[in-house]
Parts: C-alpha cells; sequence; structure tokens
C-alpha cells in the first residue's frame, strides 16, 4: 500500500516530523510552504518516490540518500540554508548547457564553412582562367 504525506502550506509545528522517517510505505512526500525552520532528516528507511519541500526556511546539507540525490532541484528551491546534494543537479544541468551551448555554436560554425565553400567553389566555375 502506498502512502503519501501531502502537507502543503498548513504551518507545520517545529520542524519536519521524526515518525515520518519510520513510515516504511511512505513514497510520496509533500512538505512545501510550511515555514520549516529545521534540517532534513537522515532517517528515511526507504527511498521515496517523489519528495518536495518547497519554499521553507530549512539548512543544512540535504541527506545523502537516493531520494534527495535525484529529487529536482525544482523541488528544493527557496529554501536558502538548504545546501549540499542538489548542488550536483545544477553543476550536471550547467555542464549539460554549456555543452549544449557548444554544440550549437559547432553547428552554425560548420554551416557558415560550409557555405563559403560553396560560395568558393561557384567563383571559381564562373571566373575563367586565363594562359
Amino acid at each position: 500500500m502506498k502512502i503519501s504525506f501531502w502537507q502543503y502550506s498548513r504551518g507545520l509545528p517545529r520542524g519536519i516530523p521524526s515518525d515520518l522517517t519510520k513510515w516504511q510505505s511512505l513514497e510520496l512526500l509533500n512538505l512545501s510552504h510550511n515555514n520549516l525552520s529545521s534540517v532534513i532528516l537522515n532517517g528515511f528507511e526507504k527511498p521515496l518516490s517523489y519528495v518536495e519541500i518547497l519554499y521553507n526556511n530549512l539548512k543544512g546539507p540535504t541527506p545523502n540518500s537516493k531520494t534527495f540525490i535525484e529529487a529536482l532541484m525544482e523541488a528544493l528551491q527557496g529554501n536558502e540554508g538548504l545546501c549540499g546534494n542538489a548542488t550536483v543537479i545544477v553543476l550536471t544541468t550547467l555542464g549539460g548547457a554549456i555543452l549544449f551551448l557548444g554544440v550549437v555554436i559547432g553547428y552554425v560554425i560548420m554551416l557558415t564553412w560550409r557555405k563559403r565553400k560553396v560560395t568558393m567553389e561557384k567563383l571559381t566555375r564562373a571566373t575563367p582562367m586565363s594562359s
């Protein structure tokens, strides 16, 4: 049986309830917009299939678990004091963007070079050679 804990914008007192880490069937967790100001708990036994903790005041490192390593950056944003594994996603995304930009620039350069080559060949054919 799948259990989801969806506590969106309810103003949870204190921090993330520690009992959540013991729920074996918990798969989906959304604690967005709750003004949480604690650290994220490390004790989740089973990886969650979805986590979203947007716009709280969470601080400290994200847990080194599959759930948080694979979480989308958008699911963690709005937590100024949060650090850790989410930076890997930013660097991967930034690296991918730079690689994509490099491919696009390379393609444009190749097209420009090819166009110049074709133009030069046409000019060479059109100009009669004198002996």
